[in-house]
């Protein structure tokens, strides 16, 4: 039982009225005699008895409820809309009940309804999403059945609702021994009414599983192949598979693919959060702690020699490598950080950005123009400003004290040009790769961390020329700028 569409056309088939207690005190259902002084939910399947009653409590609580349910009478059921509104029409009452024709198209945008409220629910991990979602599907089709599988060589059921003894969650078994074998080589969901009498499932497939129905539809995961989202039951199925039922399923299969797809990037991303830990740990306690050994012990040798002895330009030599080496240090871990993904940007101007990144880097009689176009980007601030600072060092330590830095907007992201000497056409490709430089004292980290950051936001940059035969650098932002 699920929650349908509150859009509901039409005249209802029949109307109940009940009081602040739930008990149905109007009816005009055929022998409603049977139907006045009972609970609403005793007109309904008893496993949608939980449901009817929390759609009581919300109409007396003054909400309207819209569910879907299986009503039953005169010894026969069927599924129904159940619209349920405070208040009765003559005012005498607490609420009333609308009963609707459950179409196809409801049922379908009541799954799709719930189906989106599940990929909503942050509160819910994937386990509980998919068994959420076999629920919905196997009320949808009205099956017993409901499983995911992965399929490789062997055809894994990962997770599975009902009780037949081979789908269950780790069951296994040959794929030509299964249904799912045809699913595989169709791009639209495969649909079986009765599995005994269809071409689409082998006669060995149909022995060993024995299921009378089957709808299946493939998972893809980085546009591969994953496995299989399925219902079935034992019974083949009086009523046809329509087009809508096809389209819900490859819904929904695509949708636990992108799930996976993001089960597998927050699996990678822990990973290497990890590994980062590991990295910075050797830089930080591994590294570090001998050459603070090797600092000690030069002061001390320093203090030892005399100056007639060893030419003190050798200990200023020894000392300025060590210093190398301990900023090398600090730029490796800081280019390691700022890797990172983005996950919690913000909007920030980029004149107020680039301004203060402009103040940091110290830039003497060099100047910032920042045009008018340049308005505001999504992105992490203390990032974007790393960002700025490498780009303004860069320009000055190759354009000069008196280069002119601007900032401004492109129809894809935002761009920082300057008028120094520029790089050479053959060189815009390297730039960012970490380790290149032109400068026989510099370190290479400089653009590469520019590229870095770029990356965890999301955007790509390139290099150019600017107008005054400078260098330029061009950043394609996703999402647009706002």
């Amino acid at each position: 039982m699920h929650a349908a569409s509150e859009a509901v056309d039409g005249t209802p088939e029949a109307t109940l009225v009940f009081d602040a207690d739930g008990t149905v005190v109007y009816s005009d259902l055929d022998g409603s005699d049977g139907v006045v002084g009972g609970a609403v939910s005793s007109l309904f399947a008893p496993g949608d008895a939980d449901a009817l009653d929390d759609l009581v409590g919300r109409v007396l609580d003054g909400e309207p409820a819209t569910v879907e349910a299986e009503f039953e009478a005169d010894g026969e059921s069927r599924r129904v809309v159940v619209r349920a509104r405070p208040g009765s029409f003559d005012g005498g009452a607490a609420g009333h009940i609308g009963l609707h024709a459950g179409t196809p198209r409801r049922r379908t945008a009541a799954a799709l309804e719930r189906l989106n409220e599940l990929s909503a629910d942050e509160s819910l991990s994937f386990a509980d999403k998919v068994e959420r979602l076999l629920e919905v599907g196997c009320e949808h089709y009205d099956l017993d059945v409901g499983f995911l599988s992965s399929i490789s060589d062997e055809f894994d059921v990962l997770d599975a609702t009902g009780n037949h003894e081979r789908l269950q969650p780790g069951t296994s078994a040959p794929l030509s021994e299964t249904y799912c074998q045809r699913t595989l080589e169709s791009e639209d969901a495969l649909a079986v009414e009765d599995a005994a009498e269809s071409p689409d499932i082998p006669d060995h497939a149909h022995e060993a599983y024995g299921l009378g129905c089957y709808v299946g539809a493939r998972v893809v995961v980085d546009g591969e192949t994953y496995g299989t989202l399925c219902f079935a039951d034992d019974e083949p199925r009086e009523r046809p598979f329509t087009e809508l039922d096809r389209a819900f399923l490859q819904l929904a299969a695509r949708w636990v693919g992108y799930e996976i797809e993001n089960r597998l990037r927050e699996r990678e991303l822990t990973e290497r959060r990890r590994r980062f830990e590991e990295f910075a740990g050797l830089l930080g306690h591994d590294l570090r702690n001998p050459l603070s050994v090797a600092v000690a012990r030069l002061d001390y040798v320093r203090g030892q020699v005399d100056d007639d002895q060893v030419d003190p330009d050798h200990f200023e030599a020894i000392e300025e490598g060590l210093d190398r080496i301990d900023g090398l240090i600090d730029d490796m871990l800081r280019f390691a950080r700022l890797g990172e993904q983005v996950s919690d940007a913000t909007e920030v101007p980029l004149s107020a950005a680039a301004e203060e990144a402009w103040t940091a880097v110290g830039t003497r009689d060099a100047e910032l123009v920042v045009t008018d176009e340049a308005e505001a980007v999504q992105a992490d601030r203390s990032r974007l400003l790393a960002l700025f600072e490498n780009l303004f060092s860069n320009a000055v330590d190759h354009g000069g004290p008196a280069v002119t830095v601007t900032v401004g907007a492109t129809d894809e992201g935002f761009y920082v040009a300057d008028d120094g000497p520029g790089i050479p056409a053959d060189e815009r490709d390297k730039v960012f790769e970490m380790g290149h430089t032109s400068d026989d004292d510099g370190t290479g980290f400089g653009l590469a961390t520019v590229s870095r950051i770029a990356s965890a936001h999301g955007w790509t940059v390139g290099a150019t020329a600017s107008e005054s035969g400078g260098a330029r650098f061009e950043f394609d932002i996703e999402p647009a700028p706002i």
